[in-house]
C-alpha cells in the first residue's frame, strides 16, 4: 500500500444538442468543461477517518465502516447533508481495507476531501455542470488508483459501470452523459440502449470543435432541478404518447444533423443545428407544459437573434447554464458584452 497521497479530478459537462432525446436512446453531443471536482485522499493527524466536501461541510467529519464494510457516518446528520456519499463509497468495494491499509503505511489517519467549489456560484446556487456526476467519477479514479495501483485505468472498460452506478444512486434516472463527459474529457457524441436487468449500455466517441464556431456560457441566475424536469416530460409521455415522440424524433434529428456537422468540420452547419434545437426545446417545453424555456430563455434568445448568433439552454432548462455560438467574433463579444450588461454572468 503506497504511502503517497492521492489526487484525481473530474471535468463538469454542458450539453451541446440532445437534451432529452438521449433518454430515449438517441446521440447527444455533450462537452466536458475546465471546472473540476478535486478529490484528495491524504495522511492526517487525526487517528481514524474524516471527509472535507468544500463548500458543503464546513469542518471535516468523522466515518467508519460497520462489520459489513458499509460506510458509516459518525454523526448520523451528515446523512441528510450529504445523501450521496454513503451509498457512493458502499458501490465500490474494498474501502476499508484500503484506507486501514494507507493508516497502517503513514502510521497516522486519513483524510477524504472533495472541492466541488467551481461547481456552485459564489451565492451558494449550484450552477448545473453535472457535480454528482464528476464527483463519482472523481473518487472512482481515486479508489482505482489505490486498488490498482499498476493498471492503466481503461475508460472503455469502466463507462457503463459507472454510468449504471450513478443512475442507481439517482432512483434510475439519467443518461449518464455527465459521467461520460467527467470519464472522458474533452467532445463527445454519447448514446445509450437498454440492456435488461444490467440498466443501460453507453457509447461514447470523441470528437473535434469546429475551429471556426465559438461559444461562451452564460449562467441564467437560478439552479434548475432536472429530476423534475424529467418528470414533467415523462407525464407528458404517458397522456400525450404520438406528440411526445413527434417531439423527441424531432430534437433527435436536429441532434444527429449537428453531430453530422461537428464530424464533417462545419461551424456554420452547427450553428444551424444549435439554432433549431434551441426553438425545438422551446416548444416542446409549451407541448409538454414544462417549464424548459424561461422568461430568461426568451430574454436571451431574442438578444442573441438580434445580434445575428445562437442560442439555447444547456441541459434541462428551467434556469442553470444555456449556450451561445457564431461563427462572428465581433458578434459574440458583443453579445457577452450585453449579457453582463442585463445582470447576467458568463461562466469562465
Amino acid at each position: 500500500m503506497t504511502s503517497l497521497s492521492v489526487h484525481t479530478s473530474a471535468a463538469g459537462k454542458a450539453l451541446i444538442l440532445g437534451e432529452y432525446a438521449v433518454l430515449y436512446g438517441h446521440p447527444a453531443l455533450v462537452l466536458a468543461l475546465e471546472r473540476q471536482i478535486h478529490c484528495r485522499i491524504q495522511p492526517h493527524d487525526d487517528a481514524g477517518f474524516r471527509l472535507l466536501a468544500t463548500p458543503l461541510l464546513q469542518q471535516a467529519q468523522g466515518f467508519e465502516f460497520d462489520d459489513d464494510g458499509s460506510f458509516v457516518w459518525r454523526d448520523p446528520g451528515n446523512q441528510l447533508r450529504l445523501p450521496f456519499i454513503e451509498p457512493l463509497f458502499n458501490m465500490l468495494e474494498g474501502w476499508p481495507e484500503i484506507l486501514s491499509g494507507l493508516c497502517a503505511s503513514n502510521n497516522s489517519g486519513i483524510v477524504i476531501s472533495f472541492d466541488s467549489s467551481e461547481f456552485f456560484h459564489h451565492n451558494g446556487n449550484k450552477l448545473g455542470l453535472g457535480s454528482s456526476a464528476a464527483l463519482t467519477v472523481a473518487l472512482f479514479k481515486a479508489w482505482y488508483e489505490l486498488r490498482y495501483p499498476h493498471s492503466k485505468l481503461d475508460t472503455d472498460q469502466w463507462l457503463n459501470n459507472l454510468v449504471n452506478m450513478h443512475r442507481n444512486l439517482q432512483a434510475g434516472q439519467g443518461s449518464g452523459a455527465d459521467i461520460a463527459a467527467s470519464l472522458y474529457g474533452g467532445l463527445l457524441s454519447y448514446c445509450i440502449t437498454a440492456n435488461g436487468k444490467q440498466g443501460i449500455r453507453a457509447a461514447a466517441q470523441a470528437q473535434q470543435w469546429p475551429v471556426e464556431l465559438e461559444v461562451i456560457w452564460i449562467w441564467l441566475g437560478k439552479s434548475s432541478s432536472t429530476r423534475h424536469m424529467i418528470e414533467d416530460i415523462e407525464l407528458f409521455r404517458r397522456t400525450q404518447p404520438h406528440a411526445h415522440r413527434q417531439h423527441i424524433e424531432q430534437l433527435a434529428a436536429i441532434s444527429r444533423a449537428g453531430i453530422d456537422a461537428v464530424q464533417q468540420g462545419s461551424g456554420n452547419d452547427l450553428q444551424q443545428a444549435l439554432a433549431a434545437y434551441g426553438e425545438a426545446m422551446q416548444n416542446f417545453g409549451l407541448a409538454a407544459e414544462a417549464d424548459i424555456y424561461t422568461e430568461d430563455h426568451r430574454r436571451l434568445a431574442a438578444m442573441a437573434k438580434a445580434s445575428g448568433i445562437v442560442f439555447k439552454p444547456s441541459g434541462a432548462g428551467g434556469g442553470d447554464i444555456a449556450l451561445a455560438a457564431a461563427t462572428d467574433t465581433m458578434a459574440l463579444v458583443d453579445f457577452a458584452r450585453q449579457c453582463r450588461a442585463a445582470g447576467y454572468e458568463l461562466l469562465a
